[in-house]
């Protein structure tokens, strides 16, 4: 995921490739007019091109999925959804300035592709082969470690979640969510830049419908199916097959992309981003409601439990979680100071940034803490899980921090230069030079688009 990572955006949070329109913010009389990007309200918080609230709201989207898997807050893995929201919004903003290229839809394509490798696929391809020493030394996967090292190498991890005798592993189940962002990035550029530009949307509103019906099909299919080993909880297996797979969340990211394409009436919307508040606080009181009388849960807030599945809540729920997500964004694009400003601090801030390192590195922080200082952790217990919580994410920080400034960065160099038709040897030399500050977007050769 990008920066799930990740991306969890276009490596590092940065602020989106705006469009070339440019608005002047007023000055005193006898004062220079400085320029600012098209979208972007002159108290939002800019930093080296980056949108700090942006970066905050992956702090936030990783600090969940920390606190649910140390078991601290059962509802934090609605954290990935946020990543994915943001990853659709800062992809698609990236490339918006790239409408009026040269280039064919081929060397798009393969640009757009090798962005992605080089952001995503070192970190990866790292924690896989660690994983492969780690797993073969304690044998945590027995029978299934190949069969799980193919899929994860594949990016198709997240279908092999939905089958039934699949084995979770504490080193590389959360890897899934990058399969999922994965998928999207291999059908995103056939749709964004072959669909013109006034259709865009109109495809991106038929996915965001239809992924509820999406969910709707596969949850059907899957409760006639049981699964085979003995004793499996079926609901939990049930709602497994919706959380996984991919087509069904598509409209996450189409979410993100909408954004991006609609950020200039977002930042100036007054009595819209009120009505949309309002709109999201209905849809999820009555999405509770219905939870309450469908008789399914005991609690109409076991609803959003990681698996959860009847009465409808394996299929709307992650519209509303996306719809969420949105409604943040849409704060920080219209400078609201009670999203922007606390999302803006700046501990926070550089969490999002490394946010992908931190989500990468904190399954198997957490495996090594609770197989090695955490022995016999009891979940349920706060005080234990708060432990947990706080070991994972100060070590996951100080690795993520590590990767990102001495292997990320310089790897996003190494991709940098050779798109600037540099070989292999040379790429290395200039990318992992001491002293040398992180790439940014760079003139780029004549007929090409950052």
């Amino acid at each position: 995921m990008d920066r799930i990572g990740g991306d969890p955006g276009e490596a590092g949070g940065r602020a989106l490739a705006l469009s070339r329109r440019e608005v002047c913010t007023p000055v005193p009389a006898g004062g220079a007019r400085r320029p600012r990007p098209d979208g972007i309200r002159s108290g939002m918080s800019l930093r080296d091109g980056h949108i700090a609230a942006i970066d905050g709201l992956r702090g936030v989207a990783v600090g969940l999925v920390l606190l649910f898997h140390s078991g601290v807050f059962g509802a934090g893995w609605v954290g990935v959804w946020i990543f994915f929201v943001i990853s659709g919004f800062v992809i698609a903003g990236a490339r918006i300035g790239e409408a009026a290229s040269t280039l064919s839809f081929r060397e798009r394509f393969f640009d757009f592709l090798s962005r992605r490798a080089f952001r995503i696929f070192p970190l990866y391809a790292l924690i896989i082969l660690m994983g492969a020493v780690a797993t073969a030394v304690t044998g945590e996967l027995g029978d299934q470690y190949l069969l799980q090292l193919a899929s994860l190498s594949t990016f198709t991890f997240n279908l092999l979640r939905m089958w039934s005798e699949y084995t979770h592993s504490f080193w590389s189940g959360h890897l899934w969510s990058l399969s999922t962002e994965q998928q999207f990035y291999l059908l995103f550029p056939v749709v964004f830049f072959l669909t013109p530009r006034r259709w865009l949307p109109a495809v991106l509103i038929g996915v965001v419908l239809a992924s509820p019906l999406i969910r709707g099909v596969v949850s059907e299919i899957y409760s006639q199916v049981t699964p085979s080993q003995t004793g499996a909880d079926v609901q939990a297996f049930r709602g497994q097959a919706v959380y996984q797979f991919p087509l069904g969340h598509f409209d996450a990211f189409a979410f993100g992309v909408l954004l991006a394409l609609w950020r200039g009436p977002i930042s100036q919307m007054r009595g819209a981003f009120t009505a949309l508040c309002a709109a999201t606080v209905l849809l999820w009181a009555l999405f509770f409601w219905f939870m309450g009388r469908s008789g399914v849960f005991e609690n109409p807030l076991l609803a959003l439990h990681v698996n959860a599945y009847g009465g409808g809540a394996e299929i709307w729920r992650y519209s509303l979680l996306s719809l969420t997500a949105c409604l943040a964004i849409c704060g920080i694009l219209r400078g609201v100071s009670l999203i922007e400003r606390p999302l803006a601090f700046k501990p926070l801030e550089y969490v999002g940034r490394i946010s992908y390192g931190v989500y990468v590195f904190h399954f198997p922080v957490q495996w090594a803490l609770t197989t090695f200082v955490f022995t016999s952790i009891n979940y349920d217990h706060l005080p234990e899980a708060g432990a947990l919580f706080a070991g994972m994410a100060i070590l996951s920080i100080a690795l993520a921090s590590l990767s990102f400034h001495f292997f990320e960065t310089p790897m996003l160099r190494v991709g940098q230069e050779m798109r600037r038709g540099a070989s292999l040897a040379d790429a290395f030399k200039a990318g992992f030079a001491s002293g040398e500050r992180p790439a940014r977007t760079a003139a780029p050769p004549a007929g090409r688009n950052g």
